[in-house]
């Protein structure tokens, strides 16, 4: 009976979620796999701690490698140049410059390709305004067979990207990285 309920929530996250979607670019062996998710924002926002961006790019970064552990699979590596990459996306959706979504995705891989030869490559996208956002996209992205794929991918590196928007919705870029 779980698995059928798993089957169920999976098929109807799986119908619900836009422009998450596995595809090739450019080289037939380079791979771009794609998720993203909005979070209900139902959590009280008097709660919130503060906290800084880069305290919560290290949060999300440190969750993902820890479910990695939990997994049985090696943690990521930060690279500030991929992060710098992500920061960027999620400040131009924090700011109302691009839709959510993936847009610019190919122009994102480009960038990373510019100073990575990679073999692989993955973005997650969460927002929220809870009062731990960095706990709750981790949730969300485990939650989804998507993002899950790209946390438990066969990656060896990743940036990390949040801003947070003028009504307080924080918005977190992850580009996982097999170079």
């Amino acid at each position: 009976m779980k698995s059928l309920r798993k089957l169920l929530l999976f098929s109807t996250v799986a119908l619900f979620l836009i422009g998450c979607s596995d595809f090739s670019e450019g080289a037939s062996d380079d791979t771009l796999l794609l998720a993203d998710t909005k979070v209900e924002t139902s959590d009280n926002k008097k709660n919130k701690e503060p906290i800084s961006i880069n305290e919560l790019e290290q949060r999300i970064f440190e969750l993902v490698n820890q479910y990695r552990i939990n997994n049985d699979l090696s943690p990521l590596e930060l690279n500030e140049e991929v992060s710098k990459i992500a920061r960027e996306h999620s400040e131009n959706m924090a700011e109302g410059n691009v839709a959510w979504g993936h847009n610019g995705y190919s122009e994102r891989a480009e960038m990373v390709s510019s100073i990575i030869a990679w073999e692989e490559l993955g973005e997650n996208l969460a927002r929220n305004n809870f009062s731990s956002p960095a706990l709750k996209a981790l949730d969300e992205w485990s939650e989804s067979h998507l993002h899950e794929e790209n946390m438990v991918g066969s990656f060896n590196m990743a940036g990390v990207g949040v801003a947070i928007s003028s009504d307080g919705e924080y918005f977190f870029t992850q580009i996982f990285v097999r170079d």
